[in-house]
Formats: structure tokens, C-alpha cells, sequence
């Protein structure tokens, strides 16, 4: 025989474990993405300081060519 309730409802502690499972699972989705939006940013300003780096480097150069 089966443990639990007669009519199948679920038992208070079944609830609160199912909620709690439910709950973690969300927080992991959110996790997920919240790395992966930090991932995409991390890329951009790599990508922007590089950018900035080449733009200062040719400006420099140009205005050593100038004074020259």
C-alpha cells in the first residue's frame, strides 16, 4: 500500500518540495541568462577598449606626423 493521502491530493510536504524544485529551476534559468547577458558585455567592451586603442595609437601617430 501505497504512503499518503486517500483521496491522491498531495500533502502539504509534497507541495513545498515540489515549489521548492520549481523554484530552484527558476533561479537557475535566470542564472543562465543573467551570464550570458554579462558574457555579451564583457565582449562589447573588450572589443570597444581595442577599438579605442587602435583610435588613440593612429591619432598619436598623426600628430607626430604633423609636428614633423
Amino acid at each position: 500500500m501505497r504512503a499518503g493521502r486517500a483521496d491522491g491530493k498531495k500533502t502539504n510536504k509534497r507541495r513545498r518540495n515540489d515549489e521548492q524544485k520549481t523554484n530552484k529551476r527558476r533561479t537557475k534559468d535566470e542564472q543562465k541568462t543573467n551570464n550570458e547577458r554579462t558574457k555579451d558585455e564583457g565582449m562589447t567592451n573588450k572589443r570597444r577598449t581595442k577599438d579605442e586603442q587602435k583610435t588613440n595609437k593612429r591619432r598619436t601617430m598623426n600628430e607626430q606626423k604633423t609636428k614633423e
